[in-house]
């Protein structure tokens, strides 16, 4: 049943998409993109099924990589299987361009979360005139720019600055409800951090700790730089303001709710098909 499946799958893409800008009036102009993993009940790799990064934390058995693209509506328009080993941040510029070969279009906007970005991507997403929205780690980004943000950024409910980068806009947004629950989070690990330097024999990997002069201290530079960035949220885009305001950015990437629900929706279907 499998191969006679797979073989039939760009027939199915193409009437499903038919489907979508019949009934949906979907007009290409928003996409949601994501990865998830499937796995299964065996410990034996293949050339597809192979041991990975599991969302599912079943790291010791072989899975596949599913990537899926949604509409604004969350209907399913396309996906593409890669073996399990595959780093997700690797696979969504094949299969937009994938899309765009079967579609013939080429303007569009897709949103995804900050996993998918890196400089290669935006380069191909630029080079390609694929507008894009994606989750951005603030906990990455350079000294420089972390402090151009917090000497810029109002920390009130709602507010937001937008700033010129090498992966386009940043659009950094501020939340006390975010806030206070981050802060929870640090004071905790910091307070693991310490029993850990107190009781060295019992050491562990904890994100705020590190080892000086072969001596396990806290890091106070990690701290003050999360420090700084608690209660912010960040998102790039290459979208002028005059097009999407960062009010709508915002709005857009906190849609990909819809992608998750698409895949709790289909993910035991697609595991049936494949395992006949």
């Amino acid at each position: 049943m499998a191969p006679g499946w797979i073989e039939l799958k760009d027939e199915v893409e193409r009437a499903v998409m038919s489907f979508a800008k019949k009934w949906y009036s979907f007009n290409y102009e928003l996409i949601f993109y994501d990865v998830t993993t499937l796995y299964f009940e065996t410990f034996e790799e293949d050339e597809l099924r192979k041991n990975g990064f599991s969302k599912d934390n079943k790291s010791q058995q072989p899975q596949i990589l599913v990537a899926l693209m949604v509409t604004n509506e969350g209907f399913p328009i396309g996906y593409e299987i890669f073996s399990g080993n595959t780093f997700e941040g690797h696979t969504i510029i094949p299969v937009i361009k994938r899309f765009i070969e079967r579609t013939q279009v080429k303007e569009f906007i897709v949103v995804a979360d900050a996993a998918m970005i890196s400089v290669d991507n935006i380069r191909e997403l630029t080079k390609n005139n694929i507008n894009y929205i994606v989750g951005a780690r603030l906990g990455n980004i350079s000294a420089k720019l972390l402090e151009t943000i917090d000497k810029n950024i109002c920390r009130e409910d709602g507010k937001s600055i937008r700033l010129k980068t090498g992966n386009g806009y940043l659009i950094c947004s501020y939340s006390s409800a975010r806030y206070r629950k981050e802060l929870h989070e640090m004071n905790d690990q910091i307070e693991k951090a310490k029993k850990v330097i107190e009781q060295p024999s019992k050491t562990k990997k904890l994100k705020f700790i590190q080892t000086k002069n072969q001596k396990i201290i806290l890091n106070e530079k990690l701290i003050e730089k999360t420090r700084k960035i608690l209660g912010i949220k960040g998102y790039y885009t290459n979208l002028e303001e005059s097009v999407a305001d960062n009010k709508t950015i915002i709005e857009r990437y906190h849609e990909l709710y819809k992608i998750e629900q698409a895949f709790r929706i289909s993910k035991n279907d697609l595991l049936t098909q494949i395992d006949n």
